[in-house]
């Protein structure tokens, strides 16, 4: 009986080619072009409006303002204005052009890059064939059009508006001092795309041999995510005795899933030069849901005086300054409303699709 196995053992191996049992495994290096999508889409929100207060608790009836916890957008830009270009009152050209335009969407987009990659791969049949992936591919990130030019106008046009002598004169606003500036960040990226995948060849011989294949992995987003930042300041004596400082600063960032389950299809044909190597042209698109998000946060400062003092605005909108300490029952500072801290502007959940072209030459052992 043993004998009898061993010869149909024998004989079952000498119906295999000799070279396909000797050619399973398969070893691959490639480079090409990974294309990453641009954001589209996404929910836009800013901050809720700040809580009301009366400027002249003791005039009935008399102008109010809201506690803000920046000017620089949303409801805060929206408050100056308003006193600014109040009438009767102000009635000035000048406005703060608010943020919010940077806000409602991402700062930057992951761009395309060159890619490389190896592959190693193992005949299941002569139809079918199993692969691991890995891929490296420089996919930087880019600011996008606009939030250099927004952040610009909007620290700007910040200087202008304190700056006014019609607004802050300097004969009341005594020794004033105006300043604003930003800052964006944005570094180099890359990814990592570790896949497995199933080979269906729909020729197995020929010059020519194409395919088709299908399979899922996971793609890991590097690099630091890119933020930006906001300040404005003003600072002056009321009547030469009087300090007031305020800062209104503001910061900026954009987060994304720094891993995504994807799926995969694509396809690609093998040109062999000879029994053991070979050229291989392929495609392979990436299909992954990621959420990408636009976070802002405040930080109002208002300095508190031992020669404390309040001002406000005889307007409607009014806008108050004061140096009083929180818990001192006058009216305070517009500039008091609550830190923000990463209140979403923009929020992105949606597939991609990361498309990767590649040119490889392979070894068959």
């Amino acid at each position: 009986m043993r004998r009898m196995c061993m010869v149909l053992a024998c004989a079952a191996v000498s119906f295999v080619p000799s070279s396909a049992l000797a050619q399973r495994w398969e070893v691959e290096v490639h480079g090409g072009w990974l294309s990453v999508p641009e954001i589209s889409g996404g929910s836009t929100s800013l901050p809720t409006p700040g809580a009301s207060f009366a400027t002249f608790p003791g005039v009935a009836g008399g102008p109010s303002s809201r506690r803000v916890s920046s000017w620089l957008f949303g409801d805060g830009s929206q408050l100056l204005n308003g006193v600014l270009g109040s009438n009767p009152g102000f009635n000035l050209p000048q406005r703060i052009t608010p943020l919010d335009s940077v806000l409602n969407k991402p700062l930057a987009d992951r761009k395309s890059g060159g890619n490389f990659g190896f592959r190693v791969s193992r005949d299941l049949t002569p139809r079918f064939t199993a692969e691991f992936n890995f891929d490296y591919a420089q996919t930087p990130m880019e600011l996008r059009a606009g939030v250099q030019s927004g952040l610009d106008s909007t620290t700007g046009s910040f200087g202008l508006a304190f700056q006014n002598e019609a607004f802050l004169p300097s004969l009341i606003f005594v020794g004033k001092n105006v300043t604003a500036s930003n800052s964006v960040q944005v570094e180099d990226g890359s990814e990592i795309l570790t896949t497995g995948a199933i080979r269906v060849n729909l020729l197995t011989h020929g010059r020519f041999r194409p395919y088709v294949t299908g399979g899922a992995g996971v793609v890991k987003q590097r690099g630091s995510a890119p933020t930006a930042s906001a300040t404005g300041a003003y600072s002056f004596q009321m009547l030469g005795s009087f300090p007031m400082s305020e800062r209104d600063t503001v910061a900026i960032r954009q987060t994304f899933d720094e891993s995504m389950f994807v799926g995969l299809v694509g396809g690609g044909v093998h040109i062999p030069v000879n029994q053991r190597s070979g050229i291989r042209f392929d495609v392979r698109a990436h299909l992954g849901g990621t959420t990408d998000r636009t976070l802002v946060s405040a930080t109002p400062n208002v300095a508190v005086a031992a020669a404390a003092f309040q001002i406000a605005s005889l307007t409607t909108p009014s806008i108050s300054f004061s140096s009083f300490a929180q818990n001192i029952p006058v009216p305070p500072s517009s500039l008091s409303g609550p830190t923000i801290t990463d209140f979403t502007t923009f929020e992105a959940s949606k597939t991609r699709t990361h498309t990767l072209f590649a040119v490889g030459y392979y070894f068959r052992f």
